[in-house]
């Protein structure tokens, strides 16, 4: 093999490496955000929209990766939108990791003491301040 063919493959191999770091970094942020948004609306929402966000991430949690991806990738254009395979996978892939998170934090906001949130509100805090300031921090 020659010189020049192994410097041909190792830019690839960087080309390569480049894309796993983007998609994996934009795939975690959209799950991270979706997770914590959806976690914390079902904290300050009313029961009815705490079911249906309940429904939804039990439907999208048990949805393979690789059917959401077909879906969005092969389905939103015949629809009309149109969208890029990177965008395709960083939507499907965030939104079925996201409704994962969405548990952990359900779990997480769960285990804060009762007693501290009594605290906060006697103190004069608002449900979103007591969230802000009380409760997330301890996730």
């Amino acid at each position: 093999m020659s010189s020049g063919n192994m410097l041909a493959i190792f830019y690839f191999l960087l080309e390569g490496i480049g894309n796993t770091l983007l998609v994996t970094f934009t795939c975690f942020l959209s799950a991270f955000l979706t997770g914590l948004t959806v976690a914390v609306l079902r904290r300050l929402s009313p029961l009815p929209l705490q079911k249906i966000l309940d429904v939804l991430v039990f439907i999208l949690r048990g949805i393979p990766i690789l059917i959401a991806v077909f879906l969005v990738y092969f389905g939103l254009p015949s629809i009309g939108i149109y969208v890029s395979p990177l965008v395709a996978m960083n939507l499907s892939v965030g939104l079925i990791s996201g409704s994962y998170l969405a548990e952990v934090f359900r779990g997480a906001l769960k285990l804060v003491e009762p007693f501290e949130i009594t605290v906060a509100k006697v103190a004069g805090m608002r449900q979103l301040q007591v969230i802000i300031n009380i409760e997330l921090p301890q996730m």
